[in-house]
């Protein structure tokens, strides 16, 4: 079976601002509050899309997520009283629940979902569970829109099954790696770990366990790995902040997981033994990149795409650019991966100040190009679609924007005119 790679991202909405609500994602505590610029965090996500468009690879783009932000600060007060004394009053006694009714963050679409394709599939349906994000209630908001967008892009009905969020603690694909021999998946299922001393676990062992089950997954093509808890410590809350991977390559620091030499040692014996190819990992050492330095760069939230010509494109934070692991990393890269590889720059740095970079904002999945037409072509972007966007983006959205201008604005309609 032939195999494309697709990505997913969303257009970041006009209310995004600097909440501080993830608990364990330094990047958000430490821009708690400080003015953002909505139009330039959309036009950045935008912009990377452009990017994976540019180099021939289908991006498909959704919509901003739009809550009904008035019935959901009625409510919070059991339907009683005034809706705008409702506002006032909820901006005045607890600004982290009216900071998480107005969120944006939606855009990271890595934590939104978990899908898998039908070649990686007993029953050969390709599968997608919403991602319940137990953890921060600002995001287990998005939780049923997800499941309404999911439905208006793929065709379940031919092919394909879409299952319940989980009731335990799941964030989705950003705690997910898919190697392959570009064709049949071997996965890196990643959970949390309970020793951690600073930040809490986001997502459980028995999360991965349930949807490798209701995926129909191969177990013999499974791995389930564990955070160090020095890493979450130090602010990796998901896993696409410390490893990226994708095919026969394995990024990875040295402190990603838990009996790490072990785990990637069984993991070079079963790609060998299944694919009958070596498998390259580059292990970042602590000495060239330090778990602190890792989570203020964001290197290992670099997005690795398959292009359709069989060569592959790094997209890397801007920040990183001048930074000596990019010397480390090219050079490591150049001694075993012998595959073209571009590496593009992208600032995306709007969405990186609330804990969201380039892999952050998208989603993605293996599909079948004899399936593409059960993808809905309304959602893919095109060089026409990106004009329209980026437009309307410039003409509508807000330069600056913080908590207290939401007492001032048509919040009930702000969708509407956005």
């Amino acid at each position: 079976m032939t195999t494309e790679y697709i990505c997913f991202d969303t257009i970041i909405g006009p209310t995004y601002h600097y909440g501080g609500l993830a608990l364990g994602n330094t990047h958000s505590l430490e821009h708690k509050h400080v003015v953002s610029n909505p139009k330039k965090a959309a036009l950045q996500g935008l912009a990377k899309m452009k990017l994976v468009l540019d180099h021939g690879v289908s991006q498909y783009v959704l919509p901003s997520y739009n809550r009904d932000y008035k019935s959901l600060i009625q409510g919070y007060y059991n339907n009683q009283g005034n809706f705008k004394d409702n506002l006032k009053r909820l901006y005045d006694e607890n600004l982290d629940v009216f900071s998480s009714f107005f969120s944006a963050s939606s855009a990271w679409l890595a934590n939104a979902w978990t899908m898998t394709p039908s070649c990686d599939s007993y029953d050969k349906r390709y599968h997608a569970t919403p991602a319940s994000l137990k953890a921060c209630f600002h995001r287990s908001l998005d939780v049923a829109q997800t499941s309404r967008f999911l439905r208006q892009v793929f065709d379940f009905k031919q092919g394909g099954c879409l299952h319940e969020p989980l009731t335990t603690l799941d964030e989705g694909a950003a705690n997910m790696i898919r190697l392959s021999d570009k064709n049949q998946g071997l996965y890196l299922f990643v959970s949390g770990s309970e020793d951690s001393q600073r930040f809490s676990s986001r997502h459980e062992f028995r999360s991965w366990k349930t949807v490798v089950k209701s995926h129909q997954l191969n177990p013999d093509y499974v791995f389930y790995l564990t955070q160090h808890p020095e890493a979450i410590d130090a602010g990796v809350f998901h896993n696409d902040v410390i490893a990226f991977g994708l095919d026969d390559l394995l990024v990875v620091h040295e402190y990603a997981f838990l009996d790490q030499e072990n785990q990637l040692q069984k993991i070079l014996d079963r790609y060998q033994q299944l694919f009958k190819q070596s498998l390259k990992i580059i292990e970042v050492p602590n000495t060239i990149l330090s778990l602190d330095d890792a989570v203020e760069s964001y290197f290992f939230n670099s997005q690795l795409i398959r292009k359709t010509d069989g060569s592959y494109l790094l997209i890397v934070p801007s920040r990183c650019k001048d930074h000596s692991v990019m010397d480390y990393f090219k050079t490591q890269l150049g001694s075993i991966f012998k595959q073209d590889l571009v590496i593009a720059f992208c600032n995306v740095d709007e969405s990186i100040k609330n804990g969201g970079g380039p892999a952050c904002l998208r989603n993605f999945v293996e599909w079948d190009y004899k399936s593409l037409t059960k993808i809905n072509p309304e959602f893919l972007l095109t060089k026409q679609r990106y004009d329209m966007i980026a437009n309307h983006i410039e003409r509508y959205y807000p330069n600056e924007l913080k908590l207290s201008d939401f007492l001032k604005i048509d919040v009930e309609n702000y969708f509407r005119y956005i």
